[in-house]
């Protein structure tokens, strides 16, 4: 901490930027927003595109103070959407049939023939990362005046098989369906 503060008062201005106060910390960039907008730094915004924060050096001073005496009242509670693979690691033809199901039966006012902003509305997913299924795992869809499309029974057809469940990092929606499949009827 002390090394800190010397590195702060040594040849800094009186304010900083967030930039300056994100690397000094040792923390992100979205930390370093999330402890401005919640007020637990204080910062003056400017309403600039570019250094809209200014930080009193002696704030980020006292941020570091207080973090390194009670390091758990800083830690992030952000829950990100993404989540790593859990309770579900082998694929069975059991369960994709189960999860076929489920999706249709949950899809089933949906239209039949989906853009991929329908399908990341569905699943939680990036429209990028709905185009990358297509390209390398095997989505079929068609291109029709310029545009893709995927029928339905193909994104079905999709979700039931191993490539989708193969997945390593899915979002809540895509861990949830999966749950609903496996513990359906029991």
């Amino acid at each position: 901490m002390m090394e800190t503060t010397l590195s702060i008062s040594a040849g800094q201005k009186e304010y900083l930027s967030k930039e300056q106060f994100y690397k000094l910390c040792h923390i992100s960039k979205s930390t370093a927003s999330r402890l401005i907008k919640n007020g637990v730094v204080p910062a003056i915004d400017t309403q600039k595109k570019t250094r809209r924060y200014l930080i009193a050096r002696k704030d980020v001073e006292a941020y570091l103070s207080a973090r390194n005496q009670n390091p758990s009242e800083f830690a992030s509670t952000v829950q990100h959407n993404i989540q790593t693979y859990g309770d579900y690691k082998e694929f069975s033809p059991e369960n994709a049939i189960k999860l076929r199901r489920i999706a249709a039966s949950e899809w089933m006012d949906c239209p039949d023939v989906l853009r991929a902003s329908d399908i990341s509305a569905l699943l939680g997913y990036r429209t990028e990362t709905i185009y990358r299924w297509r390209k390398n795992l095997g989505l079929k869809g068609y291109i029709i005046s310029g545009k893709l499309y995927f029928p339905k029974t193909f994104l079905l057809d999709f979700i039931a098989g191993p490539e989708f469940h193969g997945i390593q990092q899915k979002t809540i929606q895509h861990i949830n369906l999966l749950r609903r499949a496996i513990h359906a009827g029991t």
